[in-house]
């Protein structure tokens, strides 16, 4: 052992230059090497934080569900949060209007869930106030705090049977 240490040693002593250029040479690309692995998980960071502000922070989502089958996912090991939407239907904001929106019904987790952010106004307290998106009020004439009334249309399968609410659940 002690000869390869002493050859070394003198190796290095003689080629001073070609050992300074190598030891640059392992800096820095060792640099580089760190630099684009941070890169990396910086990109993966950036993605799923634009991930759960544009869709939602969940993990699953089960549709179709039958209310009496809600019980069951929700208390399913592995679910530490859970919320539920149901889609009501499509209607007009005004009679004449030729865009439809679609009208969901979200408890309070799904608020948060979807991250939705209010620009204006408050979340609605009861059945009666509903929350419109910046581009649903820009199409019609309405602001906020005007009375609006909808004919809802209820969406049905082939049997004619309704469609019940979406969930959607957190993993621990």
């Amino acid at each position: 052992m002690n000869l390869y240490t002493s050859l070394t040693l003198r190796y290095l002593k003689e080629n001073k230059r070609r050992t300074i250029v190598t030891i640059i040479g392992i800096i820095l690309s060792t640099a580089l090497i760190c630099g684009i692995g941070n890169i990396s998980v910086s990109l993966m960071d950036h993605k799923i934080r634009e991930t759960i502000a544009n869709d939602g922070e969940f993990h699953a989502t089960f549709y179709d569900i039958k209310k009496d089958d809600i019980s069951t996912i929700t208390n399913s090991a592995g679910i530490s949060k859970s919320a539920l939407s149901e889609s009501l239907g499509y209607a007009k904001l005004d009679k004449d209007d030729k865009y439809m929106i679609q009208i969901k019904e979200y408890d309070e987790n799904a608020f948060k869930g979807y991250q939705i952010k209010l620009k204006d106004g408050r979340f609605p307290s009861n059945d009666k106030e509903i929350v419109l998106s910046e581009e649903s009020l820009k199409k019609s004439n309405k602001k906020i705090g005007d009375s609006i009334s909808f004919n809802i249309g209820k969406r049905v399968d082939e049997d004619g049977n309704s469609r019940e609410g979406d969930l959607w659940a957190y993993e621990n």
